[in-house]
């Protein structure tokens, strides 16, 4: 499921295990997060998808790419996604841009403390 609340670290089993043998399904894992101070989530997120590339397919860079499923006051859910050859290395690059430029600013201040849950989803 998930190693940390705030960081995420990428479970190979998940992804090289045997239910990808060939490397040829594609990995999505489910960001919820919830902030005590909304204001600063909401402008977080936003400059941290200025970062990438957008098309009418979605937010992405290099072999990921990240789907706003919902965005409201305080809370958002993303679905990062990548599939192929690099598919470890690419989501992992995705959730560790997201963390250092949303998550790890948001954690710094302690009086308002926020949520962070992980899922992996079957691999399809």
């Amino acid at each position: 499921m998930t190693s940390s609340p705030r960081r995420h670290s990428m479970n190979y089993n998940w992804i090289w295990g045997p239910l990808n043998p060939l490397l040829d399904k594609t990995a999505k894992l489910s960001l919820q997060i919830h902030d005590a101070n909304p204001d600063r989530l909401g402008d977080l997120l936003q400059q941290w998808l200025a970062t990438l590339t957008h098309d009418e397919g979605g937010w992405f860079r290099g072999g990921w790419a990240v789907d706003v499923v919902a965005h409201e006051r305080g809370s958002a859910e993303l679905l990062f996604s990548s599939g192929g050859q690099d598919v470890a290395d690419s989501l992992q690059d995705g959730v560790d841009s997201f963390h250092d430029q949303v998550l790890a600013p948001l954690a710094l201040d302690p009086l308002t403390p926020g949520t962070v849950s992980w899922t992996e989803l079957p691999l399809r």
